[in-house]
Parts: C-alpha cells; sequence; structure tokens
C-alpha cells in the first residue's frame, strides 16, 4: 500500500481548522484534537480518530485537564507498522511546528500533540467502539463513512447543548 501525505497542505489545513474549531468555542486542547480530525479526515487510509488523555486515565469533555500534551488516536488501513511510524513521526513534527508557529507550544523541544497510529492504545479504542462500548478514556472524532464537511459546519460543543 502506497500512502502519502502532503505536509504544506496538512499545515495549512490544520491552522484554518484549528482557527475554526477555536471560533466554535472548544477549550484549546480538544480543538487541536477536532482540528487535527477534520484535517486528516479526507485521507481514505484514516480509519478513525479519537481524542484521549492517556497520562491522566481520565476524560471530562470540554474541560482542561492538568495533562501537558493532546493524545490523538488514530487508526489506519495501513498494513505495515513501520509505515505507520514514519507517517507518525511526520505529523507530529508538521503539526507542533505549526502550533510552535502560533505560539501555542512552547519552542523548547516539548511537543504538545502526540500521535498514536496504529498502537496498542488506537486498537483498544477502536476495539471498544466496534463492540459497542464506550472508550475508557477516548472519545470518537471521526469514523470513517460517518461524517463530511456539511454536517461538521453545523457542530457545537457538546457543553453549550441544553
Amino acid at each position: 500500500m502506497y500512502v502519502e501525505i502532503d505536509v504544506d497542505k496538512i499545515k495549512k489545513d490544520f491552522q484554518i481548522n484549528l482557527s475554526r474549531a477555536l471560533s466554535i468555542g472548544y477549550p484549546l486542547k480538544y480543538a487541536i484534537a477536532k482540528a487535527l480530525s477534520w484535517t486528516l479526515m479526507k485521507y481514505p487510509w484514516i480509519q478513525e480518530i479519537y481524542y484521549s488523555e492517556i497520562s491522566l486515565g481520565e476524560f471530562v469533555e470540554g474541560e482542561d485537564i492538568d495533562g501537558r500534551d493532546v493524545d490523538v488516536l488514530i487508526k489506519t488501513s495501513i498494513p505495515s507498522t513501520n509505515i505507520s511510524r514514519s507517517i507518525e513521526q511526520q505529523l507530529e513534527d508538521t503539526l507542533n511546528t505549526v502550533l510552535q508557529e502560533l505560539g501555542l507550544c512552547p519552542s523548547n523541544g516539548h511537543n504538545i500533540v502526540e500521535l498514536h497510529i496504529d498502537d496498542i492504545y488506537a486498537r483498544c479504542a477502536s476495539e471498544a467502539t466496534l463492540n459497542g462500548r464506550t472508550p475508557h478514556n477516548a472519545i470518537l472524532l471521526y469514523k470513517s463513512g460517518t461524517a463530511t464537511f456539511k454536517n461538521l459546519e453545523k457542530e457545537t460543543p457538546m457543553w453549550t447543548k441544553p
């Protein structure tokens, strides 16, 4: 399987989507994860994207939790973990560069976005969803075949709904 990503397009789309997510009213960490899901959902090899708080083992939607990083779990159709790791590193570097340029991430080498592509965390969240359970500490942001930009335009944060 040949997998290609356009780093420059991802940077541009991520900046636009982050601005959009923040204007909707999402807290920063959730906005970063949401913007990433909107950016990556057009790639056919992306199957599922989750936002998680791995370091704390808990997640409260709509609240900034003390964890430093934004954990994004991604399940793909890529058959090789070597390819997944290479793409994971490219995407992490790209996204963290954008956040540093926007002043949302320290420039001292501490990254904010931490991706988990096809690793144990992503597989556990995906398996729980597949079996009809809610993943313990992850929120499904995108599932292949279930979202379009048209219905995302109407989206409002869960914590602002009556």
